[in-house]
């Protein structure tokens, strides 16, 4: 039983290590978990830095906007007053109308070719008004081949005049249609302008934001070294204790090799007392069937010398005598031998009994010294469990 309780003790003592290490491997988890989520702020840092680059690359592109559509605007308005002015050049001058003015179309033609390469650029930039601009280059290509036509067929030229002004007609409806379409460009544009300030101050909240994390941070790490610190601090005190713990156990294993030993040399002077028994009880024995040995040799002795006595009476009157002392002496020999034969087994059975008593004895002092240990186990053990409660 005290062997089992024992046991018990060393595997207790084994789970509470265990343990130990499974607290050790989760605060360990738990330092790379605070590690990782640091990581995963650093970068949400980064991307809200990248996030504020590319609204102030928006707000680039929208002022290249801007200038592009006063550009665009420019140019539509010059070509307005071109085409107006040499529209009413020849209306007025239909009859001098001739290789001069068809040049200066040309020449209108061309600026509106190169107004179209610009409207063609801006259209890159602009893709919500593409539709429209393939219109008015189309109404200008339609222009372009009247003029075309005009110069051809110069008898037709009062048609082609007349087609010109129902296509600049037109032209003044599509510019008008664009420049409402430019209005709407500003208002979007002015949405997006405010949508740049709602950014602009969401950027600004998301500073605020990350500059109250970082001190959180800053906070949250000073609260982690200091626990890493106090966690430190707690597993040098642990090892402190395991190693005292363990130098206590080595002594513990120790004397219980100690007391095996002695229990091994117990078994050994049992088993020795065991033979002596043993062999105590065969002398015995032999001690008793030498006696009934002599007893029966004693009886028929006696039935001899009855019968002898009874046939040869009258004939050894005279050796009689001789003979009863002889068996006299024969007798008192006989005791003498079973007295000392006695006094040897007296003198072995208090031997046997000092024997028992001194192994008596010492079984126990060695009980005691059991009972010692296992005190001394109960008391260690009742510590531990009040350090371990106490933590």
């Amino acid at each position: 039983m005290d062997d089992k309780e024992l046991g018990k003790k060393v595997k207790w003592l084994e789970k509470q290590r265990q343990k130990d290490a499974e607290t050790i491997t989760r605060l360990k988890e738990r330092l790379e978990g605070n590690i990782t989520t640091i990581e995963s702020l650093q970068r949400q840092v980064k991307e809200l830095a990248g996030e504020t680059a590319r609204i102030a690359a928006m707000s680039s592109k929208v002022s290249e906007v801007e200038s592009a559509l006063a550009k665009h605007r420019q140019a539509i308005s010059r070509m307005i007053d071109e085409s107006s002015k040499t529209s009413e050049g020849s209306v007025d001058g239909k009859d001098s109308y001739g290789r001069s003015d068809i040049e200066k179309l040309s020449k209108t033609t061309v600026e509106l070719r190169e107004g179209l390469r610009d409207l063609s650029d801006i259209r890159k930039q602009i893709d919500q008004q593409r539709e429209e601009q393939v219109q008015i280059s189309r109404g200008l290509n339609t222009i372009e081949k009247r003029f075309e036509g005009q110069v051809v067929f110069d008898e037709e030229r009062a048609i082609v005049l007349a087609s010109l002004e129902e296509g600049r007609k037109q032209d003044m409806k599509r510019v008008t249609d664009i420049l409402s379409e430019l209005s709407d460009m500003r208002e979007r544009t002015e949405l997006a302008r405010s949508s740049v300030d709602s950014m602009q101050d969401r950027i600004e909240q998301s500073e605020i934001r990350l500059s109250q994390l970082s001190g959180r941070e800053k906070e949250r790490r000073e609260a982690q070294d200091l626990w890493t610190e106090q966690q430190t601090s707690k597993i040098v005190e642990f090892e402190r204790e395991r190693k005292a713990w363990a130098a206590r156990f080595d002594e513990f294993e120790s004397k219980a090799e100690e007391f095996q030993d002695r229990a091994m040399a117990y078994d050994e002077t049992y088993r020795n007392l065991r033979q002596l028994q043993g062999e105590l009880t065969d002398t015995q024995e032999r001690l008793d069937r030498r006696i009934h040995e002599i007893g029966e040799m004693q009886r028929l002795a006696e039935d001899r010398a009855s019968q002898e006595w009874t046939t040869f009476k009258a004939d050894e009157q005279k050796r009689w005598n001789t003979q009863k002392l002889t068996n006299d002496e024969q007798w008192r020999e006989h005791m003498r031998l079973h007295e000392k034969l006695a006094s040897e087994v007296g003198t072995m059975s208090d031997n046997v009994k000092k024997l028992l008593q001194g192994f008596g004895d010492m079984q126990e002092h060695d009980r005691q010294r059991i009972m010692e240990l296992l005190k001394n186990l109960r008391e260690w053990a009742a510590e531990v469990e009040s350090r371990q409660s106490l933590k």
